[in-house]
């Protein structure tokens, strides 16, 4: 005859609580670990923060003047083109490290065309930077560069340079 009593898969169980099928944390290292993660970022990013802006204006311009004096003085004399050329190169970088001015990217028509170029300086030596960069792309863009001489050429720019180098002290 057949058995009477339930099976143990058809009894009732007492329900469990919610609480009970929560994970519960173990340990907190892990967000010790993520903690500690950002505390370590935050203060090296504080740390070059502050670094970024201790370095001092006036003696990145005056390294950049020098660099750019002993960049002139390495040019070779022989060949007024070349002279031409590396002195363009050498002011439009020391523009673009001392007066924040984009002339190292653009062309000569561009920088001469751009009516806020080199703000920082009175228009006089504006003037004078035009000019030169006209005559320097002149030589450059030529031809035959023979009637150019690079001894001037390089004191031309030589001279420029001392000149913006005044007109951007501070």
């Amino acid at each position: 005859m057949p058995e009477t009593t339930p099976s143990k898969k058809f009894q009732l169980m007492e329900s469990s609580s919610v609480e009970a099928l929560i994970p519960k944390a173990e340990t907190p290292w892990l967000w010790i670990a993520i903690g500690a993660v950002l505390l370590v970022a935050l203060i090296v990013w504080l740390i070059r923060r502050r670094l970024k802006r201790a370095t001092d204006p006036a003696s990145i311009r005056e390294a950049a003047f020098k660099d750019a004096i002993a960049a002139l003085d390495a040019i070779s004399l022989s060949d007024a083109h070349a002279a031409a050329l590396e002195s363009s190169m050498i002011l439009r970088k020391y523009l673009s490290i001392t007066a924040e001015d984009p002339a190292l990217f653009e062309t000569h028509e561009e920088f001469v065309s751009r009516h806020d170029a080199l703000q920082k300086i009175p228009q006089s030596t504006r003037d004078e930077v035009a000019a030169i960069f006209s005559r320097l792309a002149t030589i450059k863009y030529a031809p035959d560069a023979a009637n150019a001489n690079a001894e001037t050429i390089v004191g031309d720019s030589r001279q420029l340079l001392h000149a913006l180098r005044a007109a951007l002290a501070p």
